[in-house]
């Protein structure tokens, strides 16, 4: 968070982040109750923005970021800083080796997203939702055959059930 503020104020990219907003604000923003709003504060591994610049200044703060060794992500409804070597694929490919370690044998997986920012994920997942989203980038994969990926037709809660239902109908 130290680092944004320090690119904000020396190189004045245009941006605002969860850290700077009450849980009113989030909680607007997000459709969460001001409880749940208040626990986004808590974050550790990222920090959450709406982008308010160019694209041109998106493409120089996106390189100032991998110059810190930070990335920068589209989510389905914000933008995340975080660790260029952390991830939701890390921590799932943490998960895996960890209990094939303990159980002698590789889980079956299947992941779920909404956003550019689930693509590494369910890259790595044997199985894949893509629930339809809000994103107008939406959420590519490099292997989309359709018997390893499901693109929902419904959003939200809605397209992750019917995403769950598919697999575990046909599976």
């Amino acid at each position: 968070s130290q680092v944004l503020n320090t690119l904000r104020e020396k190189e004045h990219f245009k941006f605002t982040t969860f850290d700077d907003v009450d849980d009113a604000t989030i909680a607007e923003w997000t459709g969460l109750s001001r409880s749940q709003a208040a626990l986004t504060q808590l974050h550790e591994a990222s920090v959450t923005l709406i982008w308010r610049d160019s694209d041109e200044r998106m493409a120089q703060f996106t390189a100032r970021l991998n110059e810190l060794g930070l990335q920068f992500m589209q989510g389905a409804r914000f933008w995340h800083v975080l660790d260029a070597s952390a991830g939701k694929d890390q921590a799932a490919n943490w998960i895996i080796a960890t209990y094939q370690q303990s159980s002698g044998k590789r889980p079956t997986t299947l992941g779920l997203g909404d956003g550019p920012n689930d693509a590494p994920l369910l890259e790595v997942m044997d199985y894949a939702v893509i629930v339809k989203g809000l994103n107008r980038e939406g959420v590519h994969l490099h292997d989309e055959d359709p018997a390893r990926v499901w693109r929902t037709q419904r959003e939200g809660p809605e397209g992750w059930r019917e995403g769950l239902d598919h697999f575990f109908s046909a599976h």
